[in-house]
């Protein structure tokens, strides 16, 4: 779901241009003639958030957690052109990110008023994502000009024509100059006609109305702006213990107010403001204030559902309240309290698609729900009843996904699938549990045979699936490896090459994707390994050293490090004895692992 209707993009040396420019946005409102035209306008015709990173919140050599989340929660992107930002490494990196996440979202350009015509102003990974030089609002005197080039970012943003934008803006003004001179002619006439003393004690009592309804909007949009947009600025810097106290001011903001004097409207903001705080404390890992915000969400939640229940909104944000309790039971080992929680959470979504089985968001809650209950059942040791709710998780998620592409939407469509795609590979793991690793193959076949229909039919590449592919290729490998399927896994291995080689030459520093490619390396490894083909595990051998001098990779201490090290301390052993033995013959030989076959389409055969 979108929070923002853009995510801006600038160098520093920019900021006074978008502090204006972020002004403007924020306060303009779109004419009441074409607000039936735009997309998602609000009732008073404005556009909605803007989110503006800003320069002091970037604290590593990679973008944040706050600005990655930002950026896929924007419908578009607003890239400030100018000399500086065409260089600027964190502007190149946001438009990368961006379009990465989004393919089919827009990306506008904005050149500053102080470009000079001979400047080279558009990024250069721009240029490479888009393949030609883009249109832009040209804010230059001489070019669009300030106003003009704001009516056409407007425009771009909620999807109206520009012509008929400029046309009702200049009727707007004109009318605007009608009702001012109107206004004075009238005032005046009322202080001909009334005393001083009237008119002043007329006006500061509309004054004070005005200010104390002012005063509660501002009060209320300061506690969003503390629970949203500060938390997200804040947390990049390591500074969430600046927003350790607010959930309690929001609790003391509402605390004079009963929630039976509360409309349904700000009990909805009070529950979002709290759930928004006790996500902030979770994400510091302060689990007891996380629980004590998730609680208050729930009982305000559960005021809104006794209002009206049976009002499937409703039910929707309860359940949301009883999700996050339930993360927390998870996470303090609490086995019992979280099987209670996720059981809840799908009884309410299964009250919601009885509602309204055609709304796939609602479909989507009871898939996950299920899921939920899936993994919980995993970790109890109960396989046999955690691969019976993915099984009804995957069963709902092909029916969404089969909806969203009847319907043509394709990155609804693209999100199902792979929803559907990391479905299958809890089913995969249940059925390990099992015993049943045949079934358990099958499934990671159909998980990576996703992927590979997600990464065809993508116009841009969506570095998450690449990602989410190879480990899936890995995970499938160890399952033949673990039955003894040498040649398949080392085949998978070597035709995943490629693969790996992407995600290297797109990103080296990214410490995730390196223990995937480490771990790749090492069951290549093993596999020559076991197979007896020494001078082949001797350059996998060379292959893994020169990969972990040259990879980021997580801390020796992180619990996937320490594991993978212990595996490959083991396989070495294994290396060291196969190499003292004389006169071993490999189990495998000639050409066979440089054939393109297919893997899951052999293993079936068997």
């Amino acid at each position: 779901m979108t929070q923002y209707r853009a995510f801006i993009s600038y160098n520093h040396k920019d900021r006074t241009f978008v502090r204006w420019l972020l002004e403007r946005l924020e306060r303009y409102r779109l004419p009441k003639s074409s607000r039936g035209e735009g997309q998602n306008v609000d009732e008073d015709g404005r556009m909605g958030r803007i989110f503006c990173d800003r320069e002091e919140f970037v604290a590593s050599g990679n973008l944040s957690e706050a600005v990655q989340a930002a950026l896929g929660q924007s419908q578009a992107l607003i890239v400030v052109c100018s000399k500086t930002s065409r260089q600027s490494k964190w502007v190149n990196a946001e438009i990368a990110m961006f379009r990465s996440l989004h393919p089919d979202r827009p990306i506008f350009c904005a050149i500053v008023p102080d470009a000079r015509d001979e400047d080279d102003v558009f990024p250069y990974t721009l240029l490479q994502e888009e393949g030609h030089e883009p249109l832009a609002a040209d804010f230059r005197k001489g070019k669009d000009g300030k106003r003009l080039a704001l009516l056409k970012l407007v425009a771009g943003l909620v999807s109206v024509p520009l012509d008929g934008l400029v046309q009702r803006e200049a009727q707007r003004r004109q009318r605007r100059v009608t009702f001012v001179t109107l206004f004075f002619a009238v005032i005046a006439f009322m202080m001909a006609g009334l005393a001083v003393q009237a008119i002043t004690a007329r006006q500061t009592a509309e004054r004070q109305r005005f200010e104390a309804v002012k005063a509660r909007r501002d009060a209320e949009d300061l506690v969003g702006f503390m629970l949203g947009e500060l938390r997200e600025q804040l947390e990049p810097v390591g500074r969430l213990d600046a927003l350790s106290g607010v959930g309690y001011k929001v609790l003391d903001y509402y605390e004079g107010i009963s929630q039976s004097h509360l409309d349904d409207e700000q009990l909805a903001f009070f529950a979002n403001a709290l759930r928004l705080s006790g996500e902030t404390a979770y994400r510091a890992s302060d689990l007891t204030s996380a629980q004590r915000q998730f609680e208050a969400a729930s009982e305000v939640t559960a005021e809104q559902l006794r209002r009206a229940p049976g009002d499937g909104a409703k039910i929707y944000n309860h359940a949301q309240s009883v999700f996050w309790l339930t993360i927390i039971d998870r996470q303090e080992g609490r086995m019992a309290e979280t099987l209670e929680g996720f059981q809840r959470y799908y009884d309410m979504a299964v009250e919601l698609v009885a509602l309204d089985p055609e709304r796939l968001d609602w479909r989507m809650e009871l898939a996950y729900g299920a899921s939920n209950l899936g993994t919980t059942y995993y970790d109890m040791g109960d396989f046999s009843l955690a691969n019976s709710y993915f099984e009804t998780g995957g069963e709902e998620f092909s029916l969404i996904a089969a909806s969203y592409l009847r319907h043509s939407e394709s990155e609804a469509f693209a999100s199902a699938l792979r929803e559907l795609a990391d479905n299958y590979a809890w089913q995969s793991d249940a059925q390990k549990g099992l015993g049943d690793y045949d079934v358990a193959i099958e499934m990671r076949c159909r998980q990576l045979s996703i992927y590979e229909d997600l990464n065809e039919n993508t116009a841009n590449i969506d570095w998450r699936v690449k990602r989410n592919q190879l480990s899936a290729t890995l995970s499938l490998a160890v399952a033949l490896i673990e039955t003894e399927r040498h040649r398949q896994a080392l085949s998978l291995l070597h035709q995943a090459q490629s693969l790996v080689d992407q995600l290297y030459e797109h990103e080296p520093g990214n410490a995730l994707w390196g223990i995937l490619i480490y771990s790749h390396q090492l069951r290549i490894l093993e596999s020559e390994v076991a197979l007896g083909r020494r001078a082949q595990a001797q350059t996998a051998l060379e292959r893994l050293d020169f990969l972990k001098r040259s990879l980021v990779l997580p801390s020796e201490s992180s619990p996937d490090m320490i594991r993978r090290l212990a595996q490959e301390g083991q396989i070495r052993q294994n290396l060291t004895h196969l190499m003292s033995q004389v006169n071993v013959e490999p189990l495998a030989s000639g050409n066979y692992f440089e054939q393109d076959i297919d893997v899951c389409q052999s293993v079936t055969q068997e």
